[in-house]
């Protein structure tokens, strides 16, 4: 999607075609073509049979792993684990063994401000006591980043896409580094306060996967 097309446009996502589920795909498909798009990367697509598609990914988290083996809501699965027989790549977060399987880890030093986009090295956090706070699916991963930078710090867990208010941080003081990912920090833009934190991320994959999807994708 060209994101500074959107980006430019105003609009209610809810009442948006394209990223409002309920709507059917002839609609999503003239909202594509009058964004200009040249190329589609569809995060959760894989599982939409309906949405044709040129390259298929799987990402695989090695500790994880596929969990109990269900497919939603029974476990974690969007699909059988058979289909990893036949998507073009799958890539694994964390170590393998399989060298067909593209590798990819997660590379991050530093904290960002959510009031101010002040960005400093976790050393350098101005209070001794700290609390992680998310709001994702798969939170191990994120205080396990957190530990790797020698941060200690206690829990807090809240449900998978859960809309933080500003009520849900009155229990904590001033005196308390409050640390989050970048995908619920969005979420506390709004009434972000000076000891609100994230944890930017920036993933690093084998340049051999997207060598693949250039020459599969006939990109020039």
């Amino acid at each position: 999607i060209n994101v500074t097309q959107i980006k430019q446009q105003s609009f209610d996502p809810f009442f948006d075609p394209f990223f409002n589920p309920f709507f059917n795909y002839h609609q999503k498909s003239y909202k594509i073509k009058n964004l200009g798009s040249g190329i589609i990367i569809s995060d959760d697509g894989l599982q939409h049979y309906r949405l044709a598609r040129d390259f298929e990914i799987i990402v695989k988290d090695s500790l994880r792993n596929f969990g109990n083996g269900y497919i939603f809501p029974a476990g974690p699965l969007r699909e059988p684990i058979s289909r990893l027989n036949v998507v073009d790549a799958v890539v694994v977060n964390g170590s393998s063994d399989n060298k067909n399987y593209y590798k990819m880890s997660y590379q991050t030093d530093s904290l960002i401000n959510c009031k101010n986009e002040k960005k400093i090295k976790v050393k350098q956090l101005p209070h001794s006591k700290s609390i992680a706070i998310t709001a994702i699916g798969n939170p191990e991963n994120f205080f396990r980043s957190l530990a790797d930078l020698d941060l200690k710090f206690s829990k807090k867990i809240f449900d998978d896409h859960y809309l933080f208010t500003e009520k849900n941080f009155n229990f904590l003081d001033s005196d308390t580094n409050i640390i989050m990912t970048e995908k619920d920090a969005i979420k506390c833009k709004s009434f972000a306060r000076d000891n609100f934190w994230y944890l930017p991320i920036e993933p690093k994959v084998d340049q051999k996967l997207f060598l693949n999807i250039i020459k599969k994708l006939g990109i020039k």
